[in-house]
């Protein structure tokens, strides 16, 4: 299988569980579809990234959240595709608490260093955030970890809306 045929079929695969849940999901407003835009550090590439992500309700505190993220490397491109299954832990005060983990696809194809890097892997999160009510717009930080032939440890912050 050729490499843009593999990166279709992992994309069509990650996409599939959004759709089935956007097809599920509740209209209540406990069960809003939030879009979440955000930035952050890849610490081990050392460099920045910008990223979106959809949050689908799933039922019981559980949300689904696939999401891509494009690193801004020299001479080439990183960026990761995720499906990631997040539990909420509410508190008072407006302050919530997260935890979760799903798969990855990380896409590299540039150089560091005068090495080219072309690999495309499967991996795992697991991540772990805060986010605070602000009304209509929810700023939130996050601490996420990729697991994959290269691990990644990735800083986020952003806005659930």
């Amino acid at each position: 299988m050729s490499r843009s045929n593999a990166l279709r079929l992992a994309a069509l695969l990650l996409a599939l569980p959004a759709l089935f849940a956007a097809a599920s999901a509740p209209a209540s407003a406990e069960g809003e579809i939030l879009i979440l835009p955000s930035a952050g550090y890849y610490l081990d590439a050392e460099e920045p990234y910008v990223g979106l992500a959809v949050e689908f309700p799933i039922g019981n505190g559980w949300r689904l959240s696939p999401g891509i993220e494009y690193v801004f490397v020299d001479d080439g491109d990183l960026y990761a595709l995720n499906v990631d299954f997040i539990y909420d832990f509410e508190f008072e005060g407006g302050i919530t608490f997260w935890a979760g983990a799903g798969p990855a696809l990380v896409v590299a194809d540039y150089e560091d260093d005068g090495v080219t890097i072309d690999d495309t892997d499967l991996g795992l999160d697991v991540l772990g955030g805060v986010s605070f009510d602000a009304g209509a717009i929810d700023p939130f930080l996050q601490v996420k970890f990729t697991f994959a032939d290269d691990t990644e440890t990735v800083l986020t912050g952003g806005i659930r809306f």
